[in-house]
């Protein structure tokens, strides 16, 4: 998952946001929570239900990418990288 850009990859995109995420603990990859009980909570909010994805309604979406402009503007917001110079061509096999 992209927690860097989480605003625009993920809630933007899909119109989705992670709810219950323990306010104590920073949202960042879990291979950077430090100890494997916060690893461990997350999980477990996760698997019990506490922590859920919720779509998001209209007016939401609107505040959401009011957000994302705002960001963009103030240039906060990380630039998405550059694709490969060659996406979208095909690639020779070598057939053994």
């Amino acid at each position: 998952m992209s927690y860097s850009r989480y605003l625009v990859d993920i809630v933007q995109l899909f119109k989705v946001q992670l709810m219950g995420w323990p306010t104590e603990i920073p949202f960042v990859n879990p291979s950077q929570l430090g100890t494997i009980d916060r690893v461990r909570r997350i999980a477990d909010g996760l698997r019990n239900g506490q922590i859920y994805w919720v779509q998001l309604q209209p007016d939401e979406v609107a505040d959401v990418d009011a957000e994302v402009q705002r960001r963009r503007n103030s240039g906060t917001l990380s630039k998405p990288r550059k694709p490969h110079n060659d996406a979208g061509k095909k690639r020779r096999r070598n057939d053994s």
